[in-house]
């Protein structure tokens, strides 16, 4: 147990919890190479002053040389291999060996003899091993995404020429390779990323410098927070323990699972954060940070917004393949559930993963189901009779919606902790009436009406800046 925690690095009184590998990564990433990653912009934009054409080269050239210097040369050749794989996959002009070969790079893992772990542990150690591995996923995603945008592109061109057609090296290895998204993430779309990447640059004005200055500054912000945290949640340290759930009272026990949560929403603020500011210096726009998750209360939104980028990619091309132009009840929930089971296959199928991925269906499934019942003539009627008024209707949004804010939450628990210590704080809260479950969905319907009120806010905004903007 004292493994699990370190001298704090601020001189506090408090030990560190040192649990959170994937915080832990991050933080070797960004201790190691935090001067890659600010030179980058800047030499990006010079590249871009003096010769437009070669900003797609920097962008190879340059990531190589970072993955050579912090990963090692054998994960900067694997990288280059990996893009050569999608890269004269793409020459073939079929989407669906695209998918193909990205589901053979992506499970290799599970049956080659070769143990990568065993290689690179003994050379460069084990926060190396994970960056790379992390990022070698992410390139799975780029390379399926390139590939896929450029045989759909042709395939529209349908000039009827047979010829075998290559997209640009340059541009898809600086799509695959750019910097500031390679470990980091989020994903991003080929075609956004090579439509931005090509536009206009913002204007090298003293606010523009200000404004990035201050998204950095932020950006530091959310990094310090999230290693002050680890002094006073030991969240991270506790999800190896199952013991440890059946021995806090309710009350802790709630903190726990909010603690959870709440390190893996603000990890993300960093994680997506830092590479976007990075970007924005070179008119790149990132897919956006999650808003507060306190106020995702269905989990259709929670989904939508809280890994934008990946939610835009799956979209793209998980779920909008398989629901074609129709879009049925059955075949909304069937996109969600191949969706998800991509989620889960992306994820290394593990079980705790699996139990994620089937209750975050089960969360749209409901939803997509109170849909179709709303249409029936019985349902109109009641709702005619008892919720005829917006403000009764919103009290009924709000009771209905509790439990199943409930059930968004306990599904992502799963995604941040051993199955054992999930079941344990789930059972413990789904089967202690009246307390701890009734509170906690008081707490729910708050934030339910707390959710609905900053949506309406939202909406109302977004109208009055199109008015403003058409006037």
């Amino acid at each position: 147990m004292q493994s699990a925690f370190n001298d704090s690095p601020f001189g506090l009184k408090q030990r560190q919890d040192n649990q959170n590998w994937e915080w832990r990564t991050t933080k070797y990433v960004m201790e190691a190479a935090w001067k890659w990653y600010l030179l980058h912009p800047v030499l990006a934009r010079l590249t871009a002053h003096v010769a437009p054409s070669l900003v797609p080269v920097f962008y190879s050239v340059y990531s190589s040389l970072f993955v050579t210097f912090t990963f090692g040369w054998e994960v900067a050749l694997l990288f280059l291999a990996q893009h050569a794989a999608f890269y004269v996959t793409a020459s073939f002009g079929s989407t669906a060996l695209c998918y193909v070969v990205a589901t053979v790079i992506h499970f290799q893992k599970f049956f080659i003899p070769f143990e990568a772990f065993a290689y690179m542990y003994p050379r460069y150690g084990v926060m190396v091993y994970r960056a790379a591995y992390v990022s070698f996923h992410w390139n799975i995603l780029r390379g399926l995404s390139f590939t896929v945008d450029f045989v759909q592109a042709e395939h529209r061109k349908n000039t009827g020429d047979t010829q075998r057609r290559w997209p640009s090296y340059w541009k898809t290895l600086g799509y695959m390779l750019y910097l500031p998204m390679l470990y980091l993430g989020p994903p991003q779309k080929y075609n956004d990323f090579i439509t931005q990447s090509e536009g206009p640059k913002p204007s090298c004005t003293l606010r523009e410098i200000a404004v990035t200055i201050a998204r950095l500054l932020r950006n530091g912000a959310h990094y310090i927070l999230m290693e002050l945290m680890a002094h006073f949640f030991y969240s991270s340290a506790m999800s190896n323990w199952a013991w440890m759930a059946d021995r806090l009272d309710y009350a802790s026990l709630a903190g726990y699972a909010l603690a959870l949560e709440f390190h893996y929403y603000v990890s993300y603020l960093f994680h997506y954060g830092f590479p976007g500011t990075l970007a924005s210096v070179e008119g790149i726009t990132v897919p956006a940070t999650a808003p507060c998750i306190a106020r995702l209360h269905r989990t259709s939104r929670f989904w939508r917004y809280f890994d934008r980028g990946m939610h835009l990619w799956i979209r793209r091309y998980i779920y909008e393949p398989v629901m074609s132009e129709t879009r049925t009840a059955f075949r909304l929930i069937l996109g969600t559930a191949v969706a998800f089971t991509f989620t889960c296959t992306w994820h290394s199928l593990y079980k705790h993963q699996a139990v994620w991925c089937a209750l975050s269906v089960l969360g749209i499934a409901l939803e997509v189901i109170t849909i179709e019942a709303r249409k029936w003539t019985p349902v109109k009627n009641f709702e005619k009779r008892y919720v005829a008024t917006p403000e009764r209707m919103r009290t009924a949004k709000a009771l209905l919606g509790s439990p199943h804010f409930l059930l968004t939450i306990c599904a992502c628990l799963f995604h941040l902790a051993d199955l054992d210590v999930c079941v344990n704080i789930c059972s413990r809260i789904l089967t202690g009436f009246p307390f701890p479950l009734v509170p906690i969905l008081v707490v729910m319907y708050s934030l339910c009406h707390v959710s609905m009120d900053v949506a309406e806010w939202e909406e109302a905004s977004a109208i009055a800046k199109q008015k403003q903007a058409s006037s």
